[in-house]
């Protein structure tokens, strides 16, 4: 991967950066969000709090699976979270 990390360690950002990005875009509450790159679900399930739809995409199957999990464990469960066809490795 060319000293560039894994799919797992490119998705993991500072919870601080990723409310910052999430608050600039000033949402308010009646916005549909499109998220790509889903990676742990983390900025999914804020996104999912501010925004009155949230759709995510992820490439990576593993990826996808631990954001499903996460998602819903905290009651994310009715937000789509899609991996594209054909898509990843």
């Amino acid at each position: 991967m060319s000293g560039r990390g894994s799919p797992a360690e490119l998705a993991r950002a500072a919870a601080s950066l990723i409310a910052m990005m999430v608050g600039a875009l000033a949402l308010e509450g009646g916005e549909k969000v499109l998220e790509i790159g889903t990676g742990y679900g983390y900025q999914t399930a804020l996104l999912a709090n501010l925004a009155r739809e949230v759709w995510s995409v992820e490439l990576w199957p593993d990826m996808t699976a631990a954001a499903r999990r996460a998602l819903d464990l905290y009651g994310r469960d009715g937000y789509p979270l899609e991996r594209p066809h054909g898509g990843g490795p």
